[in-house]
């Protein structure tokens, strides 16, 4: 835990928001990049809210600094040391390591927050205490789904979750290098513990048991996967032919999220309205799957009846430029164009009585409008990001 002075100057609060501010941020790389890692659906969930939180409250953040005084480079990104550190610590090789590693760090960041707040001035930094009492608006929620989920006191190490006493041990190692690190000390870095990484960004993602891939891939030719509609194919949903499917294509956008996370963790040198806003895209996609999966089970299906697009698979040759026209793609072609098939099965919902799903397909052509402006106002940063050229929107799209 940090010792901060008490009646800190507007000068020096604005260092130690930098630094809060950062953490925040490493936090919301470290928990998208982890998205594709992990298996069970309820972690893969709480990965995007997490990582969505940690976006937002950068950009609380963000806000209180360009109050104060003091020069703000957003798109230098985190302090090397500290990005290596949480790089360093979030190559973990369970998921059980994992959260031991975002916990430990969380609750690392939350004694420092605990520490500033009981000395900071009541009076001349009061927009301050605002600003951090938003920030830490869910802590308690974040706090009790750690306790009661992955990593449960009560489960044992070894055999069912928990708490990774190695791994651990690593991340407090990492952290107390730092220091000699940042005085010029290169080789302070601890080894990293034997075990292949399991994350971030896998090659080879994972997924919930109970979604199976279709077989579409070995099942077909070359030349049938070219014309292969794999929302037309019976064999994946028991409701191809009906409104309904239109909840289940909701159900696979999971595979959407997992494929922008891999462009949040890696683009660097972008200004942090980007990150704001492929957290909220992220976010989204992982939401409008849960909405399916919940109206499926809510109407009697189960999720085994129904065949997915599979874990998520990136090739270790992958390039930005690969990355960044799927993100084109996907938000200049395949949302662009949904609005209408989405507004008429919402219609069509309602006209049946089926308000639930109605508003779900409201609420998605609500979301997606976002997403491509999101296309519309990137799409060409990150096209020369990868390039070094420029293009327009228009023309990308």
């Amino acid at each position: 835990m940090k010792n901060y002075a008490p009646y800190l100057s507007p000068d020096e609060t604005g260092d130690v928001l930098r630094d809060f501010l950062w953490r925040e941020f490493e936090l919301s790389r470290m928990c998208f990049g982890w998205l594709p890692a992990l298996e069970k659906w309820e972690q893969k969930w709480w990965s995007g809210q997490l990582g969505y939180w940690h976006a937002r409250h950068t950009y609380t953040l963000e806000e209180r600094i360009h109050e104060l005084p003091g020069s703000f480079e957003e798109r230098a990104g985190s302090p090397p040391v500290l990005r290596e550190a949480y790089v360093r610590i979030s190559l973990a090789p369970s998921a059980e390591a994992f959260w031991t590693a975002y916990r430990f760090l969380l609750e690392d960041l939350y004694r420092d927050y605990d520490s500033f707040l009981a000395v900071a001035d009541p009076v001349t930094n009061s927009p301050t205490i605002d600003c951090l009492s938003h920030v830490m608006l869910e802590r308690p929620r974040i706090l009790e789904w750690l306790s009661k989920g992955p990593l449960a006191v009560y489960r044992d190490a070894e055999t069912n979750g928990g708490p990774d006493p190695k791994w651990l041990g690593y991340a407090g190692q990492v952290e107390a290098a730092m220091a000699k690190v940042m005085d010029g000390d290169s080789n302070a870095w601890p080894p990293i513990p034997e075990g292949e990484p399991m994350g971030p960004l896998p090659v080879d993602g994972r997924s919930d048991p109970s979604m199976a891939p279709s077989d579409f891939r070995t099942r077909l030719s070359g030349k049938e996967l070219e014309s292969y509609e794999f929302y037309l194919d019976e064999g994946n949903s028991p409701v191809a032919n009906n409104v309904r499917q239109m909840i289940f294509i909701n159900s696979t956008e999971i595979i959407a999220a997992e494929l922008v996370a891999y462009i949040y963790y890696s683009s660097h040198g972008l200004s942090l309205d980007f990150y704001y806003d492929t957290a909220r895209h992220t976010w989204d996609e992982i939401r409008h799957t849960e909405m399916g999966l919940r109206r499926l089970k809510q109407l009697g299906f189960k999720i085994e009846q129904f065949r997915f697009w599979g874990p998520c698979h990136v090739p270790k040759d992958a390039t930005a430029l690969d990355h960044y026209q799927f993100y084109s793609d996907l938000t200049n072609r395949a949302e662009a164009c949904s609005f209408g098939y989405k507004r008429a099965c919402a219609e069509a919902f309602r006209k049946h009585g089926d308000i639930i799903s109605a508003v779900q397909s409201e609420f998605d052509v609500a979301d997606e409008r976002l997403h491509t402006g999101y296309g519309t106002k990137w799409s060409p940063e990150l096209y020369k990001l990868a390039t070094g050229e420029s293009m327009t929107a228009a023309a990308l799209s």
